[in-house]
């Protein structure tokens, strides 16, 4: 593409002249010395056609010149091309074993010998031959030192796929010092952490991959659900709930103002009875953003000031009217408060908006308490039904009368 513009600068040059001798004729006069022994003269126009004729000739004469010096080794690197390009080929059909032949053969005479041998790397590991594939990968460092970002993306990649986690594990950290927010590194690393079950450094991980957004939101609920987990289960075991309580305030801000990082949290708080931290912490994340979980949490959560819980469900409620879960968390809360009733009211309206087999189970109990056994038998059969066709069907009380 650059010869070509240089030669259509060239003409536009010599056309310019050519056409400037034209409109101005006149004499050329060239003297090889002093004396006017050797003199050539002539028509402007013709001098400069001649001369810029002179240099083209000159120029493909000596590109001719040194392809034919050459010529050996251009053959060379084209054959070397073709049979790199004919390997390709055969890893892409799955032809492993011809595949590293032909993308080993003259690797070094290939224009990238780096991309030969991470090929030839990944034919060899497609035959399970982790050593060849390690080999060849050490090949391809040595021809270009510059390249250990990709050689090792690349090994790292075969390396999990083979199940070596540990050395996958190994080789990634050795490549973030050289790009420690690189996407797919990163993207590798969360992954083997969690294959690992090392919850440790995953949820140091965690803040990196939530502010690149590098994994899908369902892969990323599910990292950050096992890691969260795992480390705080763990921390519960190792030192009880004041270590479990210090290591969330060591939790970095990108992970703790995350409301499912908050519902994992105050899912172990509940099951180690601190209710009241539950409850705080539910408060403080939903009056910023909504969380169906951590609203499920609040119903269940024995609340210590009903009233004020009761208020904090109504204040949600202006912003989610009809929210199934809203609705269940405000029966449990009244159920708490022994407003039967309302809960009755609110178990109705939630299961009526969206089945739920817990809640047609809660219903049928309080109705039996109530004394409305026809009712409390007819929620009994529909959470079954649900629970075995999960298919919802709309749930109609018969009224009580009051006589």
């Amino acid at each position: 593409m650059r010869y070509l513009i240089g030669l259509g600068l060239v003409l536009i040059i010599f056309l310019g002249l050519l056409y400037w001798s034209i409109n101005n004729p006149g004499m050329t006069l060239v003297s090889w010395n002093e004396n006017p022994t050797y003199i050539m003269q002539g028509r402007t126009a013709a001098f400069i056609l001649y001369l810029v004729l002179g240099f083209f000739t000159l120029h493909f004469a000596l590109n001719a010149f040194y392809r034919l010096l050459h010529l050996r080794q251009i053959i060379k690197d084209r054959y070397a091309a073709r049979t790199f390009a004919r390997g390709l080929l055969k890893l892409t059909e799955g032809n492993w074993n011809r595949a590293e032949k032909l993308l080993l053969y003259q690797a070094d005479e290939t224009e990238m010998p780096v991309l030969s041998y991470i090929a030839a790397a990944r034919a060899a590991h497609m035959q399970e031959a982790y050593d060849r594939r390690d080999e060849w990968l050490r090949r391809a460092l040595l021809h270009n030192q510059g390249s250990r970002l990709a050689v090792g993306v690349s090994q790292a990649d075969m390396q999990i796929t083979a199940n070596q986690l540990e050395q996958a594990h190994a080789t990634l950290r050795s490549l973030q010092p050289l790009a420690p927010k690189h996407p797919y590194v990163l993207r590798l690393l969360a992954r083997v952490l969690y294959q690992q079950e090392n919850w440790d450094e995953l949820v140091d991980l965690l803040p990196e991959l939530i502010t690149q957004k590098i994994l899908k939101a369902e892969d990323m609920q599910k990292i950050e659900v096992a890691a969260l987990t795992g480390l705080f289960e763990q921390q519960l075991k190792q030192g009880g709930i004041i270590k479990l309580k210090a290591m969330w305030q060591r939790l970095p801000t990108a992970v703790t103002t995350q409301p499912e990082a908050v519902y994992i949290y105050t899912k172990i708080l509940l099951k180690i009875e601190d209710y009241e931290t539950s409850a705080q912490m539910i408060e403080t994340t939903l009056n910023q953003t909504w969380h169906d979980g951590l609203a499920e949490l609040y119903g269940r959560t024995p609340q210590r000031d009903i009233e004020q819980a009761l208020a904090n469900a109504k204040q949600w409620q202006t912003h989610q009217a009809n929210n199934p879960v809203l609705l269940l968390m405000l029966a449990r809360l009244y159920r708490q408060q022994q407003n039967w009733l309302l809960a009755k009211h609110y178990y109705e309206s939630s299961v009526n908006q969206a089945p739920n087999a817990e809640a047609y189970l809660e219903l049928a109990e309080l109705l039996e308490y109530l004394g409305e056994t026809e009712n409390a038998q007819h929620s009994y059969q529909v959470g079954l039904r649900y629970s075995i066709y999960r298919k919802g069907e709309r749930l109609i009380l018969k009224p009580i009368s009051n006589t």
